[in-house]
């Protein structure tokens, strides 16, 4: 009888062994001698998941049998919500030790529909107690699955919706939002802050002011991704929903100051926060616009920003300044800002801003402005030859 597969790789393998060790020592290098490759994982091994699924099933039954001992009477309500409570989170507990994403799903659906029912349908607890249980749930479940925090935000939207009660469950919100963001976690921020930033619309100013301290610091002092940007536009536009031109002037003020302070994506994200607060906070308030333009000039000169942006802030300053001059004087200031450009640069901007100067002699034609006019446009290629030729 031939004898069979694990049999001739077993023979093999130890036949190489006993030709290694008489290479070593006759002083050969000998090679090392490859693992054989296993073979294919039997084909029933799935079934060890089965016993998960069984286990899982049980937990669900330990619910129900509490649950009818409840509705019989046999324990009273308030009893048997204490029991469940406590049988959820003993599930979490055991996800927690065993690392079962199973065992997470099951306390989740032992606690989130009996606190549903005991607030909503049975009035055996009040709003308070089901924030401050499924603030524990939802925070415990932070360290073991994302899953618990899914279930434990919707299951407080469902129950503010319901109950109509905004403190206990904007509390928790705010309160989980900061867990997350200490835990620094993407997919929790994701799912909480969209969450968080509607329920406090709704909430008291102090409530709102909790969520800019919870996120500004903590975004502050990191390189800003896309959640960042955005939560960052939520916030300040809660902010400004609140207290209007204020908080438009102090959160661009703030952003300024961070965009000083910031470096390469940061200093570009939040110099446009700057920009877009403090022009909602001034709206056409041309002199502060002049100093903003400036200012933003300066910093793309200072930290060498794109091209782009230093051409941006440049048309910027120029468009205010011709705000601000009265029409009489627009074409002369107009041809001095062309000749400065010229002289000092961007001199990209020197022909549009000729083009703008057109724009109000063909408005309103006077002497003196088309002298001035005429006059610059015939300067302006000596200036720049001159300019060329001195560098």
């Amino acid at each position: 009888m031939l004898p069979d597969r694990d049999t001739l790789e077993a023979e093999l393998h130890d036949l190489a062994q006993r030709v290694a060790r008489l290479e070593t020592a006759m002083g050969i290098a000998a090679h090392p001698v490859a693992a054989l490759p296993q073979g294919p994982a039997p084909a029933f091994e799935a079934a060890s998941a089965l016993p998960i699924v069984g286990r899982a099933l049980i937990g669900l039954a330990g619910a129900y049998l509490l649950r009818a001992l409840s509705e019989s009477g046999v324990i009273g309500p308030i009893i048997g919500v204490g029991a469940g409570v406590l049988y959820a989170i003993s599930w979490l507990v055991w996800a927690s030790r065993a690392q079962a994403t199973i065992h997470s799903i099951t306390s989740v659906l032992i606690l989130c529909p009996l606190l549903w029912e005991a607030t909503v349908r049975l009035h055996a607890i009040t709003p308070p107690i089901a924030a401050g249980v499924l603030l524990f749930f939802t925070v415990f479940g932070l360290t073991i699955s994302w899953i618990t925090t899914l279930a434990g935000l919707g299951t407080a939207f469902a129950l503010l919706a319901t109950t109509h009660d905004n403190l206990p469950f904007t509390l928790f919100f705010l309160v989980v939002a900061a867990a997350v963001e200490f835990k620094n976690s993407t997919i929790e921020r994701w799912l909480v802050a969209p969450v968080v930033d509607l329920a406090v619309i709704y909430a008291a100013v102090p409530l709102r002011i909790a969520l800019i301290v919870i996120y500004l610091p903590s975004i502050a002092r990191r390189t800003l991704a896309v959640f960042d940007a955005l939560q960052l536009a939520a916030v300040f536009a809660i902010a400004v929903y609140t207290w209007k031109t204020p908080a438009a002037l102090v959160g661009g003020a703030t952003c300024a100051v961070a965009a000083i302070l910031a470096r390469g994506r940061n200093f570009h994200i939040f110099a446009a926060f700057a920009v877009a607060l403090i022009a909602a906070g001034t709206w056409m308030q041309l002199p502060v616009w002049l100093a903003l333009a400036i200012a933003g000039y300066g910093l793309a000169i200072r930290y060498n920003a794109h091209p782009a942006w230093r051409l941006a802030s440049a048309a910027a300053v120029i468009a205010v300044i011709t705000g601000l001059v009265p029409p009489a004087f627009r074409t002369s200031v107009i041809s001095a800002l062309a000749l400065l450009l010229a002289w000092k640069g961007p001199w990209q901007l020197m022909y549009p801003t000729m083009l703008l100067g057109a724009y109000f002699v063909a408005v309103n034609p006077r002497f003196v402005s088309l002298l001035v006019y005429g006059a610059t446009l015939i300067a302006l290629p000596r200036l720049r030859r001159f300019k060329a030729a001195g560098s």
